[in-house]
């Protein structure tokens, strides 16, 4: 999904993470990450296991997979060393196949994903992190939603070969509110991929929606947003716009941008 998006992840370890509602036991990112004690960001709550979920946060298996969104969690060589997710929640274990640059044709083609899934097993959570990259490549970025029903049917039927393979859980969680915009604009995104996560998880009780960006603090829902007169045109970073990486509009750039 391009360095803007994939460096969610820095903001998304920085919350507190919560695998299961019932146990009352939280992962407290805040513990693990030196980012966070570095830029003091205030804490969210991300809820993977979904509402009523009964998983227990120690003994979690997840597999992480996807674009540069998942990947970067880490570890992935150049950009984070450390096994992000499985740090900030103590007791799990994860392992992360994510690959960048990926779209929903990959991970449905050459033996990526069976590969991915074989290489453990008692997975309780699949993070799936996928459709930025569609969304870009394959569908103009969908101008006004125009293109959630293709990217809900895309990630259906990768939903249904996880299925074949797993019986975990399946997490969707959309993107961040980033500094910047790589390819489509948050609003294109948001009306895209987010909403068709959203659908997807409302229709199917294996399926959570939970969002990284309001977990990080990020404003996404559109309403909000226009309370806050955000100007929802296409930003890139290379426009050298006054209004990259200024919140709430946008995520700050000292998380975003190097």
């Amino acid at each position: 999904a391009g360095c803007a998006v994939a460096r969610s992840l820095a903001i998304f370890m920085l919350v507190t993470l919560k695998l299961g509602e019932s146990t009352g036991e939280e992962c407290e990112a805040s513990k693990a990450s030196l980012l966070l004690q570095k830029f003091q960001i205030r804490s969210g709550t991300l809820d993977l296991g979904g509402e009523g979920a009964n998983e227990s946060t120690a003994g979690s298996k997840v597999l992480v997979i996807g674009d540069s969104n998942a990947a970067f969690a880490g570890p992935y060589t150049g950009i984070q060393s450390k096994n992000t997710l499985q740090e900030a929640c103590a007791g799990s274990t994860v392992v992360n196949k994510g690959d960048p640059g990926t779209k929903v044709s990959a991970w449905m083609s050459h033996g990526l994903l069976a590969n991915a899934i074989s290489a453990g097993t008692g997975w309780t959570h699949v993070y799936l992190s996928i459709g930025g990259n569609d969304l870009g490549e394959d569908y103009g970025c969908g101008r006004t939603g125009s293109k959630k029903n293709a990217i809900k049917a895309d990630i259906t039927k990768l939903i249904a070969e996880i299925k074949k393979l797993t019986t975990a859980k399946i997490v969707l969680t959309g993107y961040t509110v980033t500094a910047a915009d790589d390819t489509c604009s948050l609003s294109e995104i948001y009306s895209n991929v987010d909403k068709a996560m959203m659908e997807l998880a409302s229709a199917d009780p294996k399926v959570t929606y939970a969002s990284i960006a309001t977990a990080a603090g990020g404003i996404l829902d559109p309403a909000a947003r226009a309370a806050q007169n955000c100007d929802e045109s296409l930003l890139l970073a290379s426009s050298g716009s006054s209004k990259i990486g200024v919140p709430p509009c946008r995520g700050d750039k000292q998380f975003f941008m190097s």
